[in-house]
C-alpha cells in the first residue's frame, strides 16, 4: 500500500494531463481553434484590402474626399482647421545615433627602481572609431494631417509642417521623412509592414498639397 501511495501524485497528474489533452484535441476544440484562426485570417485580410484601397486613394489625383480620422487623434491637439486623414499606433521613433570605441595602441608598462617601490608608465590607447547605431527612442502614434506629420509618443511630441518635407520614402517598414534645413530626417517604425506604404503615400500627398 505504501508503494502505491508514493505513485499517487503522479497517477493524479497523469490523469490531469490526459483529461486536458483530451479536451484540447476534441473535435469541439479543434473546430472552435479552426475558426478563431480562420475569423484572425479574415480580419487580417480585410485590414490588407482596407490598406490598398487608401493606398491607391492617396496615390490617385481624383477629387475623391480623403479619410477624416480626426476624432481618433490622441495625445496631441490639432489646430483649428487641421484634419488627420491617416494614422498608425503602436508606432516607433527610431533614431541614429554614434558610438566611439578605441582600437590599437600598447599596454602600459610597471618597472622596480627600489625596493617595494614600482614606476608605472601608461600606455597609448589607441585611435577613436566611431560607429553609428539605431536606437528606438520612443513609442506612439502617427498622424497625418493636411498641416504636419506627428509623431506623438510617450515621452514627447514630434512635429514636422508639411510645407518643409522635402521627401518621404520607404526603408522597409520605416517611414523617412526628409525635413528641410534638417540633417536626419525623422524615420519613425510602423508595427504592420502592410500600412507603412498608406503612411508614406498620405504624407507625401499631404506635402504635394500643401
Amino acid at each position: 500500500m505504501s508503494n502505491i501511495a508514493n505513485y499517487l501524485p503522479l497517477i493524479a497528474v497523469s490523469l490531469f494531463l490526459a483529461i486536458i489533452l483530451g479536451l484540447y484535441y476534441s473535435p469541439g476544440a479543434r473546430k472552435a481553434r479552426a475558426e478563431i484562426a480562420a475569423e484572425r485570417q479574415r480580419a487580417d485580410e480585410a485590414l490588407r484590402t482596407h490598406a490598398q484601397d487608401l493606398y491607391d486613394l492617396f496615390v490617385s489625383d481624383d477629387a475623391r474626399p480623403l479619410p477624416n480620422l480626426t476624432r481618433d487623434v490622441q495625445g496631441v491637439i490639432l489646430k483649428g482647421d487641421e484634419s488627420c486623414c491617416a494614422l498608425s499606433a503602436n508606432a516607433q521613433h527610431i533614431v541614429t545615433r554614434n558610438k566611439t570605441h578605441y582600437v590599437g595602441g600598447s599596454q602600459g608598462v610597471s618597472f622596480r627602481i627600489a625596493k617595494g617601490v614600482r614606476y608605472h608608465v601608461s600606455g597609448y590607447r589607441g585611435h577613436p572609431v566611431t560607429e553609428q547605431y539605431e536606437a528606438v527612442v520612443d513609442s506612439g502614434s502617427v498622424y497625418v494631417t493636411n498641416k504636419r506629420f506627428i509623431f506623438a509618443g510617450s515621452k514627447e511630441v514630434t512635429t514636422v509642417p508639411v510645407t518643409k518635407i522635402a521627401d518621404v520614402h520607404l526603408e522597409g517598414a520605416r517611414v523617412v521623412v526628409v525635413v528641410e534645413n534638417r540633417v536626419n530626417p525623422l524615420v519613425v517604425g510602423i508595427t504592420q509592414p502592410y500600412w507603412a506604404p498608406v503612411i508614406a503615400a498620405a504624407t507625401h500627398r499631404a506635402a504635394q498639397k500643401a
